[in-house]
C-alpha cells in the first residue's frame, strides 16, 4: 500500500518540521506529502525533512478552510490510501502490516490512537448530534463507551466508532472520492462528522486502530465564538442527516442564538 499524506496548514510553520519528521515511520509506503498552505506563509525550509520526490506544496492563494484544502490535495493524490494529518500532530508509532489489515470487512476509514503531549490517550472520534447522543450523554453511556474504547485500544484491539476526527485519519483514495470528499460548507468543525455520516450511508464502517499512534493535543472548543460555530454546524448536520425530533431537541438545548452564529470563522487547525 502507498500513502499520500495530506496536511492543511494555516500558520503552522513552527510545528510542521516535527510532523514531517514523523512521516519517516511510513518508510517505503510513503507515496507523497501534499501540503496545502492556506496562509501563504510557508517557505522551502519546512521541506528539509523530505526528499524532493515526496513533496508537493499547494498554495491556493486564499484560506480554503480544512475541507477545501483537503479536497484540493485529494484531487491530486496518487496513493492507494490518503492520510489526513494535522499540521501540529506527530506519528509516534506505526505498524504498516497491522494497519493495512484494519481495512477488511467493509472498513472505509481508520483513525489513530491519539495521545496528548503527556502521552495520555485521548478520544479521537465522536458521535452524531441528535437525540441518541443526548440520551447517551445524560445516562453516561457515552462516557462509559469512551472509557471502554480507550481500554480496548490500549490492549491492542481496534474499536468501531461513528466518525473519526480529521486530525489523524486514513481513507482509501477511491472511497474518499466515491463519497464525494469533505463538505466545504462547514466552517471550523463538522466536516469530519458529516463525512462519517456519508461513509456510513454508503455502507462503510469507521474504526480506530492502535496500529498507529499519533500525538495531538485536542483543541479547546468549549466556549466562545468557536463553540457557537460548532453548534451551528451541528444544526447544519441535522438538516442533512437528522430527523425533525433531532432538530427540535437541538433548538431546545441551544436556542436560536447559536443557530444564527455569525462570528468570524476560526482558521482550521486539526
Amino acid at each position: 500500500m502507498r500513502v499520500s499524506v495530506i496536511i492543511v496548514s494555516y500558520r503552522h510553520g513552527p510545528t510542521l518540521p516535527s510532523t514531517l519528521r514523523s512521516l519517516r515511520l511510513l518508510g517505503r509506503h510513503l507515496e507523497e506529502v501534499l501540503l496545502v498552505d492556506n496562509a501563504g506563509d510557508l517557505t522551502d525550509a519546512v521541506w528539509r525533512e523530505l526528499p524532493d520526490s515526496e513533496r508537493c506544496l499547494l498554495r491556493p492563494g486564499a484560506n480554503l478552510g480544512f475541507a477545501g484544502g483537503v479536497n484540493l490535495a485529494a484531487s491530486r493524490a496518487a496513493g492507494d490510501l490518503m492520510m489526513l494529518l494535522s499540521p501540529d500532530a506527530e506519528i509516534l508509532r506505526l505498524d504498516p502490516a497491522r494497519l493495512w489489515k484494519s481495512f477488511g470487512s467493509g472498513v472505509g476509514a481508520v483513525g489513530a490512537l491519539t495521545v496528548t503531549r503527556e502521552e495520555r490517550p485521548s478520544v479521537s472520534w465522536g458521535e452524531f448530534p441528535g437525540i441518541r447522543r443526548a440520551v447517551r450523554r445524560v445516562t453516561a453511556l457515552k462516557a462509559r463507551f469512551n472509557r471502554r474504547a480507550l481500554d480496548r485500544l490500549l490492549d491492542g484491539h481496534r474499536v468501531e466508532v461513528a466518525w473519526i476526527l480529521g486530525a489523524a485519519m486514513l481513507v482509501p483514495r477511491e472511497v474518499f472520492r466515491a463519497i464525494g470528499g469533505l463538505d466545504e460548507a462547514y466552517v471550523t468543525a463538522g466536516e469530519d462528522q458529516d463525512f462519517g455520516a456519508r461513509l456510513r450511508a454508503a455502507g462503510y464502517r469507521a474504526v480506530v486502530s492502535p496500529s498507529w499512534v499519533v500525538r495531538h493535543e485536542p483543541r479547546d472548543a468549549g466556549r466562545g465564538p468557536s463553540l457557537n460555530l460548532i453548534r451551528r454546524n451541528e444544526l447544519d448536520f441535522l438538516g442533512r442527516h437528522g430527523g425533525t425530533l433531532d432538530r427540535l431537541l437541538w433548538f431546545l438545548a441551544f436556542g436560536r442564538k447559536a443557530a444564527g452564529a455569525n462570528e468570524v470563522p476560526v482558521p482550521p487547525s486539526r
